[in-house]
């Protein structure tokens, strides 16, 4: 549902845009037919030190303290480095994935309880900022509008408890996260992957 404040509305209401509502019924087969032309569902890699392993960690380790576009690049460019270019030195036939992959997949595909926090806590604040709780009228008295107030107090609390919730979710993740993050062995990753046609 997107949310928009109407310049032309003279009372400044808040106006709701049905036609662009989630759904919870999305279309299964066009989620299916996404996920075969996605490279990253299509890379059949379960190996400890393959790409996907090293994407879905990298990406966890990062997810908390990054913004999303720079850790989309960042993992692009890490797999492009790491992975792409010495295997197909060695060989071996690798799908070639940017950062829109990354990004669509992540966001589509596998997503991550911390970052869908943060995507609802900053379409909460988008929210408040048009929120009008303090009026004018014409002769410039000042006064409280109650249900853009009450509207912009329960959007507070719903912003705070997604913060708490976001800070456990954060510890418990923190908490249970390899510290470290090792370098790929690519001899391996490629033998075995060619061994069990993985690629």
């Amino acid at each position: 549902m997107s949310f928009h404040s109407n310049q032309n509305n003279e009372c400044n209401d808040m106006q709701l845009n049905n036609l662009s509502c989630w759904s919870d019924d999305d279309d299964d087969e066009e989620n299916l037919d996404n996920r075969k032309s996605c490279p990253l569902c299509a890379f059949a890699d379960d190996a400890q030190n393959g790409p996907m392993s090293w994407i879905r960690s990298t990406y966890n380790a990062h997810v908390c303290s990054m913004g999303a576009s720079e850790l989309y690049c960042m993992l692009a460019q890490g797999y492009n480095e790491l992975f792409y270019g010495p295997m197909m030195q060695r060989g071996v036939e690798m799908p070639s994935i940017t950062a829109q992959n990354v990004a669509h997949h992540f966001r589509r595909h596998e997503t991550s309880s911390i970052f869908t926090l943060k995507q609802d806590i900053r379409r909460m604040e988008q929210m408040q900022r048009v929120l009008q709780p303090r009026r004018m009228t014409d002769d410039g008295t000042r006064y409280i509008d109650r249900e853009q107030m009450r509207a912009w107090l329960d959007l507070c609390k719903a912003k705070q408890d997604a913060i708490k919730l976001m800070e456990l979710e954060m510890r418990h993740h923190t908490s249970t996260q390899k510290q470290t993050i090792e370098a790929p062995n690519l001899e391996a990753a490629a033998n075995a992957m060619l061994s069990q046609n993985l690629c």
